[in-house]
């Protein structure tokens, strides 16, 4: 769902927001750089991941960025909704698929493609 919520974001504000070029470092450094690095207080499962202990990253704090592209998705008020539910570092935080689906912000969706 944090794919989703990037695309969304990306569709609307026509920019690509995390556009790493090199390796799966660097995709991560670009995110941190504009969403803060994940700690344990944020995400308290973050240091159970393998790879966490590996690598030392720098501390970054989370951006302006932010509230400027959630300002722009909030022109869409119920995308503003939907959008902060899918944008989480924290995947225990972020909305399911299932749930997303039933979303306000996707009533206008045709009923066959809940099914699928």
């Amino acid at each position: 769902m944090w794919g989703v919520g990037c695309i969304f974001a990306e569709m609307i504000s026509g920019i690509p927001l995390f556009p790493g070029i090199k390796d799966v470092k660097d995709q991560l450094i670009k995110i941190w750089q504009i969403m803060g690095t994940p700690t344990p207080q944020s995400w308290p499962n973050v240091t159970k991941y393998p790879d966490w202990g590996k690598r030392k990253y720098e501390k970054y704090p989370k951006q302006r960025f932010v509230d400027t592209i959630e300002n722009f998705v909030c022109g869409f008020w119920m995308g503003k909704i939907y959008y902060r539910r899918c944008w989480f570092t924290n995947p225990a935080k972020r909305i399911s698929a299932s749930v997303s689906l039933r979303h306000r912000y996707f009533e206008e969706i045709p009923e066959p493609i809940h099914h699928f």
